[in-house]
């Protein structure tokens, strides 16, 4: 069963991948307003029932854009 990821750091996310028996297929970075360091997205939903070694891709924001032009 896929755990839910969102909130968690990349450590915890990563234990919970480990746990879970899937296999982490990448972590995308991306600049974004919500809290940096922790999991805001993930490919797979949590509850859904897969075969163990499943990839599972996260999306872990870096911090809102440096250049601070919203447009």
């Amino acid at each position: 069963t896929v755990p839910n990821l969102k909130g968690l750091s990349k450590e915890a996310a990563i234990g919970k991948i480990e746990s879970a028996k899937l296999s982490l297929d990448g972590i995308d970075s991306t600049e974004s307003d919500f809290e940096a360091g922790t999991v805001i997205w993930q490919s797979l939903e949590p509850g859904q029932s897969v075969e163990e070694h499943t990839s599972i891709r996260t999306q872990i924001p870096k911090g809102p854009s440096e250049s601070g032009d919203r447009g």
